[in-house]
């Protein structure tokens, strides 16, 4: 079993950092594990995974999560399970810091393909969307 030392794992900076730290092949895809570190003022926009489930524990600062119908100001302790085909976002004026359990495990070649768009590319909203569904991500927003 591997050991990951505080501050280890592979990072990807983007709107927020976020660091694989059980990697899909280490569980035959079945799941991945990520510290997701959100910014004061990070909002995602409204998506949904066709086919995977997301659970997030915070860990620190408070984050307003809209979960289907429900909505909730989570703190540290809150868990949010979202099942496949969910629509979610998630928004934190005061930024937080999450650990985010994704199953199937197939999320960190999107974090690898999104943090790797050029600046010309991220401009490039067709592009960006076929790479979010070959991850089953549909923005809805």
């Amino acid at each position: 079993m591997p050991i990951i030392e505080p501050g280890g794992g592979r990072i990807f900076k983007r709107m927020n950092d976020m660091t694989v730290k059980v990697h899909s092949a280490d569980t035959n895809g079945t799941y991945e594990i990520c510290e997701e570190k959100c910014p004061p003022g990070f909002e995602s926009r409204r998506h949904m995974h066709a086919k995977d489930f997301e659970t997030f524990y915070m860990v620190s600062g408070s984050a307003r999560w809209e979960v289907g119908d429900e909505v909730v100001e989570a703190v540290k302790g809150h868990t949010i399970h979202i099942p496949p085909s969910t629509p979610h976002k998630v928004k934190s004026e005061e930024g937080c810091e999450m650990i985010c359990i994704f199953g199937p495990g197939n999320q960190e070649g999107q974090f690898e393909e999104m943090s790797n768009l050029s600046e010309e590319q991220q401009q490039d909203d067709a592009l960006k969307k076929s790479i979010l569904a070959k991850y089953n991500m549909v923005p809805l927003e």
